[in-house]
Parts: C-alpha cells; sequence; structure tokens
C-alpha cells in the first residue's frame, strides 16, 4: 500500500534542519542545512473563516497547505520544506503506529 501511495507523489522537496553553528567564542549562528531530497505532494488545506482550525488537538494557526511525504520520512516541526520555488514550515506533524505516508501542516515563509 505504501508504495501505491507513494506514486501520487508528484513532486519533490528538499527538507532543511537548522543547525547552529559554534563561533568558538561561546556564541554562534543558527543555519539551514539540507538533510534530504524526497518525493511529495503539496494541497491546500481548508481552514475555517476564522483563520484557525483544530487539527489533531492543535489549533492550526495559519496553516496553509497539507504536505504528503513517503511513510516514516524524517522531518520534525519547525523544518523547512522546499519544493517548486516556495519555502514551507512545518507547523504540525501527523504521526501514526502504522502510516502509509508522512502528512503535515505547513505554511509558506515569504
Amino acid at each position: 500500500m505504501r508504495g501505491v501511495a507513494a506514486e501520487a507523489l508528484d513532486g519533490t522537496a528538499v527538507i532543511q534542519t537548522e543547525q547552529f553553528v559554534s563561533d568558538g567564542g561561546g556564541g554562534g549562528t543558527a543555519t539551514w542545512v539540507s538533510a534530504g531530497t524526497v518525493a511529495c505532494r503539496i494541497a491546500p488545506y481548508t481552514q475555517s473563516s476564522a483563520g484557525e482550525s483544530l487539527e489533531g488537538g492543535q489549533v492550526m494557526n495559519d496553516a496553509e497547505v497539507i504536505v504528503t511525504m513517503p511513510a516514516e520520512t524524517a522531518v520534525e516541526s519547525n523544518a523547512r520544506i522546499i519544493c517548486g520555488g516556495r519555502t514551507y514550515t512545518a507547523v504540525a506533524i501527523r504521526r501514526r503506529s502504522q502510516e502509509l505516508t508522512r502528512r503535515f501542516a505547513a505554511k509558506e515563509i515569504k
């Protein structure tokens, strides 16, 4: 079933994670580094008229899209997703015990 679900992923995304680079003096800089490239699908997210909705017990504030990737893709909240010339940040990862795909809400970084 995962193979069939993967066939519906019509795009490619680069996942970026934030890493701290020390300056050697007790400070440093946060930078974004590529963690991998995966198949994906980006779909509009249906919101309530108030701009918020409830998803998995969390209030989804300003979520713009649902990102679908292959099952067990390593992606965490606040990761950056670059797809189709746009950059998104993951706002809520949906965890399931037996997933066919990894799905999460994201909003575009403008």
